[in-house]
Order: structure tokens, then sequence, then C-alpha cells
């Protein structure tokens, strides 16, 4: 649909008004061949459109609430203006979202493995080595400056995983200590900086078990 121009100023308007963006982040678009006007976020896939036919004009927008794709029944202006507030606000959602998936792959490609490892059981010296060497990690931790509650956790999470090295082949229980040391990375939230740090002490700690 095309848009009048006191239609536009209110865009504006609504954009300058909401925390985060600014228009200059937006571009408005007009495209009267297929009776739309889009509302594009620069230099991404997401975007809102203003269409229209003879029955009337809606709307369709990327994100959405629950979907990436997502478009409204017939709309009067108000209307319109209410759905593309809430746009802004699953936009504002998807831009400042911690992106664990890519955070978990940066970490993983950081780290080398060592490429030969047998699954046999530890032995009661070794066993006894990676106790030592979990208590050790445990107390420096202290070094990295973590939340309490990070602290904690991670140390509850080394405690079970040193009970596991009691019945897990080596290889297991290796994989195992990467995704659980992962997992808690990505959900408690731990900085870049800090995982960076943690995963020093890892490396620095087991690096004759696996890691190089």
């Amino acid at each position: 649909m095309k848009l009048l121009l006191s239609q536009k100023d209110e865009i504006f308007e609504i954009i300058k008004n909401f925390e985060l963006f600014s228009p200059i982040q937006f571009e408005l678009i007009e495209d009267l061949g297929n009776s739309m006007t889009i509302l594009q976020f620069k230099k991404s896939e997401y975007y809102f459109k203003f269409l229209s036919n003879n029955q009337g004009y809606w709307a369709n927008y990327s994100p959405g609430w629950e979907k990436i794709l997502d478009a409204t029944d017939y709309l009067n202006w108000t209307q319109s203006k209410e759905h593309l507030f809430d746009w802004l606000v699953c936009l504002k959602r998807e831009l400042i979202t911690p992106n664990h998936w890519e955070n978990f792959k940066s970490q993983l490609s950081g780290i080398s493995f060592k490429t030969q490892y047998d699954n046999e059981k530890f032995s009661y010296k070794e066993f006894e080595d990676l106790e030592m060497q979990i208590d050790l990690l445990k107390d420096k931790l202290e070094s990295i400056p973590l939340l309490v509650e990070q602290n904690i956790e991670i140390k509850n999470h080394l405690d079970r995983l040193t009970e596991s090295a009691k019945d897990l082949g080596k290889f297991d229980w290796k994989n195992l200590f990467i995704g659980t040391i992962l997992s808690i990375i990505i959900q408690l939230n731990v900085t870049p900086e800090n995982a960076t740090a943690l995963w020093e002490l890892i490396k620095n700690t087991f690096n004759q078990y696996f890691l190089e």
C-alpha cells in the first residue's frame, strides 16, 4: 500500500521513541507495483511490510512473536501501528539475544582434541590423579571473576563428573566432560572473557588426558 506522508511521519516517530532503535537504522521502500511499502531493518533479513488489495490492507513481517514470518488479518491504520510496535519488540528481542548456539560453536572451535584415545576405564591410580586435578581446578576457579552462583554450579558439576569417572571409560568420560563444560558456559551465561579463562584452566589441568 502507498502510505500518506503523515503516516510515514508517524512511523518515523514510533521508531525514534522506541528504545534501542533510530530511524537511521531503517529504510522505507515503496513498491507500488506490488502495492506495498516495506520498512526494512538495514543489512538484515528483517522487515515490516504494509500491503493492500481491493478489499483492504494488512501487514506481514519478520520476525514474529513465535515464527520467523508472520502476518496479520485486515487492519485499520491504528491497528497497523500497534502491530508495527509489536514487531519492533520482536526485532529488539532477536538482536539482543545472546545467540547461545553461535557461542557454543565458537567455544568448540577453539578446542584441540587428541586424536587417539582408548575407552578403558581409569585405573585406581588414574582416578586418584583425575580426582586431584579436578580438586585443583575447583580451587583455581577463584582466579576467575565468576558470579558466586556460577562458581558453585560449576563446582557441583565437577563433583558429578568426578563420580562418573568411576564407571565410564576414558573416551566416554572425555566426551561427557567437554559436553558438560560447554553446556555450563551457555546455561550460566558465562561471559566470553571468563569462558576463555575457564578453558585455559581446563587445558592446563587436563592436557595429559584429552586436550592439546
